[in-house]
């Protein structure tokens, strides 16, 4: 698991570092650009032409002292310096005066140059507090329309570092080199996109500079599927997890088949299906392995005699919201007594039809909303969550008590406990119908199956994205179907040999 730093708890982290352990800020700058230099030699050519940008913070000391490395490595570099000189910080005088005095190339304009291969981004890093106007925007406008490969040093220009929100305008970077820990920018939408390939280097930052910080947001990482459940050798189908999915309704057979297959897939002994009557046969055909229970009308002793037998609940994909799924879904919330995964349509029941205190319910309920369906909850626009999803996130599941599946390109898990995690998986090609319901049989399963409530959530989100990315290599965005998710999933699985 991996900390994801806002400008501020990194600016205490290399304060502590440089303060309290004594590794002077020039130490630092110079292992940054020596990072830096280390990717650039190991993607391009010693022919290609490089162009460093840089200004007065620094940012622009790291942009400077890795010219002077890539000059003696052999590479032509030119330095476009833009600011007031008489503003920069101390280290970024010293490293300019180097250059100087070694006669590195400066150039006066850099809408002159022609020949230029790769520009490197020194401009503001993680130090921009405004949104970029003037000349800084207009040079920023011209890189970007060059279509050249930008490499950023920490954060692409532009990129709000707290929100990855993009300030005025952004580089369009080909990758970012980041130092010492990932910032909260450069893994949410919409400023991962302008990061490109997002390279972490270590240059000695000393992680109790996080204690007084206290960051609470996070990245899972691959050493973090070690949480999985592992198959039991000794185990069996009652030991193993029970689900209990309510989903499909007339029209939609499709989700109760992706969520409860999902569910069995992911590792739960035993699945349950509760759905309407009209669509068994189809969901027998589909999934013969699973416990089939359909209505018409709400039967409360037939329903709870099920839901005393499972371990989790996952209830909405394709329940509808007609009178009866209104019916189920009020019961379910206020009888459950294990944990339930709030999806789909029963998100839009439980934000038009019913009114629950989520807090008072006794069983730990998670909520899967995409934008859309988080807009209705908060009684916002949907571009106003899009822009604020981790602080929307964040209030709603401290208020409710709740843990928040905010889905999206990158999805943001807030737990009741103020915790948050942003998904470095997943592609495009996941952006289909039914995919929300694959994610929602995952979450429920790990749930059953004894994953924590600390971690159940943030795991099947990495999940769901690591079994997307796997389907993507074999079929591509474009070929990319829900119920290929479900493949995923068992290659995942397989490849960690679990």
């Amino acid at each position: 698991m991996k900390y994801l730093l806002n400008a501020s708890e990194m600016k205490c982290a290399e304060s502590y570092t440089i303060n309290e352990i004594g590794i002077l800020s020039l130490v630092l700058m110079e292992k940054a650009a020596e990072c830096v230099a280390k990717y650039i030699a190991e993607n391009y050519k010693i022919q290609d032409k490089i162009c460093i940008l840089c200004s007065g913070g620094n940012n622009g000391g790291d942009g400077l002292a890795l010219a002077r490395i890539l000059v003696n490595s052999g590479y032509s570099v030119s330095i476009y310096y833009v600011g007031d000189e008489s503003k920069a910080t101390e280290e970024n005088l010293y490293q300019l005066n180097i250059c100087r005095k070694l006669n590195l190339k400066f150039i006066a304009d850099v809408y002159d140059l022609e020949d230029v291969n790769v520009y490197v981004d020194a401009l503001f890093g993680i130090g921009l507090s405004r949104d970029i106007d003037g000349k800084y925007r207009q040079l920023i406008e011209f890189v970007n329309s060059t279509h050249k490969d930008v490499i950023a040093i920490d954060l692409p220009s532009g990129v709000s570092a707290d929100d990855g929100r993009i300030m005025g305008c952004a580089i369009n970077a080909a990758a970012t080199i980041t130092f010492g820990y990932a910032k909260i920018g450069n893994v949410i939408f919409p400023g991962r996109k302008n990061c490109g390939k997002v390279v972490l280097a270590d240059i000695g930052f000393d992680d109790r500079g996080l204690i007084e910080a206290k960051p609470s947001h996070f990245m899972l990482e691959q050493d973090d599927l070690k949480y999985l459940p592992q198959a039991k050798v000794d185990g069996h189908k009652g030991s193993n997890g029970r689900v209990l999915c309510i989903a499909g309704s007339q029209e939609y057979a499709g989700a109760a088949i992706l969520c409860t297959k999902s569910a069995m897939v992911t590792g739960a002994g035993m699945t349950y299906l509760y759905t309407h009557e009209a669509i068994k046969p189809c969901v027998v055909d589909a999934f013969p392995e699973t416990i089939i229970k359909t209505y018409q009308e709400l039967d409360e002793d037939g329903l709870n005699s099920i839901m005393s037998k499972v371990d989790s609940i996952v209830i909405g994909p394709g329940l509808g919201t007609d009178e009866t799924a209104v019916e189920i879904v009020k019961y379910v919330l206020q009888n459950a007594r294990v944990p339930v995964v709030v999806d789909a349509d029963a998100i839009n029941i439980l934000a038009r039809h019913i009114n629950i205190n989520l807090s008072d319910l006794e069983a730990e309920i998670i909520i899967t909303p995409h934008i859309g369906e988080m807009s209705r909850f908060v009684e916002a626009d949907i571009k106003t969550v899009e822009e604020n999803m981790i602080d929307i996130a964040r209030k709603y599941a401290l208020k409710n008590a709740i843990t928040v599946v905010l889905k999206n390109a990158s999805t943001v898990i807030a737990q009741p406990d103020g915790k948050i995690y942003i998904n470095p998986s997943g592609n495009q090609g996941m952006s289909v119908a039914g995919s929300g319901d694959v994610l929602a049989g995952i979450i429920g399963s790990l749930i059953a199956q004894g994953v924590g409530s600390d971690i159940c959530a943030p795991l099947g989100v990495y999940l769901h994205g690591l079994a997307g990315d796997a389907m993507a290599l074999e079929k591509g965005y474009h070929g990319l179907l829900a119920s290929d998710l479900v493949d995923g999933i068992i290659k995942v699985y397989k490849e960690l040999h679990l």
